[in-house]
C-alpha cells in the first residue's frame, strides 16, 4: 500500500463514525482468547491484545506538555511505550513470540509505515485521546494490510471494569462486553495456576481477592447505562452463540472466529 495513494481524509471520515465496544474481564476468564477470535475479522478493528491506552495518555510527557502536542513526539512516545504490541517477539508472557503453525513467527509491523499512517490520520483532527486512539487502530489495521473501509466496529480491550470511566468519557455510547467463566475454573486459574509465575500471590489475601471478584462478576456493569453483554468462555466454541454476539456487534459472523490468531498467525495460548 503506497502512502501517496491513500485518501486519509476519506478513511477517517468513514471510520470515526463507527461504534465502539469495550472488552472487560471478571478475572482469568479468557478475554485474550476471545479477542484472538476477532483478530482477523474483516469488519472489526482489533489491536494486539490489551491496550491500557488512557493510562498511557494520562502519564504521557508529550500529551501533557503545557504547549501544543508535537505530533512526531507523541507518535514516537506511543511506539516506544508499546513496542511489544507492534513487534510481538518481545511479548514473551503471552507467548506471542511463538505464533504460527511452526511457533516461529511474530507480529512485526513496519514501524516507519505505522508512524506515517498515524501521523497522517492525527493531522486531520485536533490531537486528543479519542482521536489519537482512533488513529492507532486505523494505522495498525493498515499495517496488517486490512481493508479499513470494510470495518464496522472498533473493539477495544481495556481489561479491567474499573478502567471504564476514563474510556467512556471519550466513547460514551460504547457497548461493553464482559467475559465470565465457570467459577471453579476461575479459582484454579486465579489461585492455583497464578502461583507458578507470581509467588507473591501465594497468600490468603489473594485467595480472598479472587473469590470476591468471582462472586461480584459483571455486576458492576449495572452501574452504567451502556448496553452490555456477558459471554461465558465455555460458549466461545458455539457458533450459534458467536453469531448472536456478532449480531449484537453489528457485524457478520466470519469463519476466522473459529481460529485463535494474532496478526493473522495461529496463537497457542499464554
Amino acid at each position: 500500500m503506497q502512502n501517496k495513494k491513500i485518501d486519509y481524509k476519506a478513511v477517517l471520515e468513514n471510520c470515526e463514525k463507527l461504534p465502539w465496544c469495550a472488552l472487560v474481564t471478571t478475572g482469568r476468564v479468557g478475554t485474550d482468547f476471545f479477542q484472538s477470535l476477532l483478530d482477523s475479522h474483516p469488519e472489526i478493528f482489533v489491536f494486539n491484545g490489551i491496550l491500557f491506552f488512557h493510562e498511557f495518555w494520562g502519564k504521557s510527557v508529550c500529551a501533557n506538555y503545557p504547549e501544543d502536542i508535537n505530533h512526531d513526539d507523541i507518535v514516537d512516545e506511543f511506539i516506544g511505550h508499546h513496542l511489544e504490541k507492534l513487534k510481538s517477539k518481545y511479548e514473551l508472557l503471552e507467548r506471542k513470540n511463538e505464533l504460527g503453525e511452526g511457533k516461529n513467527q511474530s507480529i512485526d509491523l513496519d514501524l516507519d509505515l505505522f508512524r506515517v499512517h498515524l501521523l497522517n490520520i492525527i493531522a486531520l483532527r485536533p490531537v486528543s485521546s479519542k482521536n489519537f486512539l482512533t488513529g492507532v487502530y486505523i494505522a495498525y489495521s493498515m499495517c496488517l494490510g486490512q481493508d479499513v473501509m470494510r470495518k464496522k466496529l472498533f473493539f477495544h480491550h481495556i481489561h479491567h471494569i474499573w478502567k471504564l470511566d476514563r474510556y467512556l468519557h471519550d466513547f460514551p455510547e460504547s457497548k461493553i462486553l464482559s467475559m465470565t467463566r465457570d467459577p471453579r475454573a476461575t479459582y484454579v486459574s486465579g489461585v492455583e495456576h497464578h502461583r507458578k509465575y507470581n509467588s507473591e500471590t501465594d497468600q490468603a489475601g489473594h485467595v480472598f481477592f479472587v473469590l470476591n471478584r468471582t462472586i461480584e462478576d459483571a455486576q458492576p456493569l449495572r452501574n452504567y447505562s451502556n448496553d452490555f453483554m456477558v459471554l461465558r468462555l465455555e460458549d466461545t466454541g458455539n457458533n450459534e452463540i458467536l453469531t448472536k454476539v456478532c449480531k449484537w456487534f453489528g457485524v457478520s459472523y466470519h469463519q476466522c472466529m473459529e481460529k485463535s490468531t494474532w496478526g493473522g498467525m495461529k496463537w497457542w495460548g499464554d
